[in-house]
This record gives C-alpha cells, sequence and structure tokens, in this order.
C-alpha cells in the first residue's frame, strides 16, 4: 500500500515541477541586439541576431554562417545546418571567451 502512495506522491510532485519550469521558461527573454552593437562588452551574454544568411561555408568541425541586415557578422555552429543562402534567420547566440560568436538556437 505505502509503495501505491509513493508513486502517486511522486508523480504529482514531478508534474508541478514541469508545470513550474513551463512557466519559468516563458518568461526568460533573450534581447534582440543589432549587428554593430555586439563589441567585447557582452562577452559571454546571449543576443538575438535578425538577418539573412549571405554565406555559409561548412568544415568538419564547424559551420561558419556570414549574416546580414545592415552589416555583415560572422558566426560558428557546431551543428549540421540545412539552410540557403538568402534565408531569414532569427538566432540565439553568445560570444566566448575567444571572441566567437556561438550560435545556440536558429529559428529559420
Amino acid at each position: 500500500m505505502n509503495d501505491k502512495l509513493f508513486v502517486r506522491i511522486s508523480i504529482i510532485i514531478t508534474l508541478i515541477g514541469i508545470f513550474i519550469l513551463f512557466l519559468l521558461s516563458q518568461s526568460i527573454k533573450i534581447n534582440e541586439t543589432t549587428i554593430e552593437k555586439i563589441n567585447n562588452e557582452e562577452i559571454s551574454s546571449n543576443t538575438k541576431i535578425k538577418g539573412h544568411i549571405k554565406s555559409i561555408k561548412n568544415t568538419d568541425k564547424y559551420t561558419m554562417l556570414t549574416v546580414t541586415k545592415q552589416e555583415d557578422i560572422n558566426l560558428i555552429t557546431y551543428d549540421n545546418v540545412l539552410l540557403n543562402e538568402s534565408d531569414y534567420v532569427e538566432i540565439d547566440a553568445r560570444i566566448n571567451d575567444d571572441g566567437f560568436i556561438v550560435v545556440e538556437k536558429i529559428v529559420g
């Protein structure tokens, strides 16, 4: 009898935790920034970049994207991307310690 009670309590607590995580995820926003504003002061901060893909260069270890809006910016992703040049994309990215802008999420 105690095992059934523990299972029910565990399921209820798990569902409550998932619901709380869902509510918290809705309140997290990444600020959009323009390409000109990205500089060394924003090291390791998350940014959102919107623009058109100007070029895509694939290598064995990473993919280099050049995104343009009013200016060009080079981005690095370690995932395979299924994008074409001139596609409009919204990219969540961060600037790592080496000064490279690393893509975390692409919406295109």
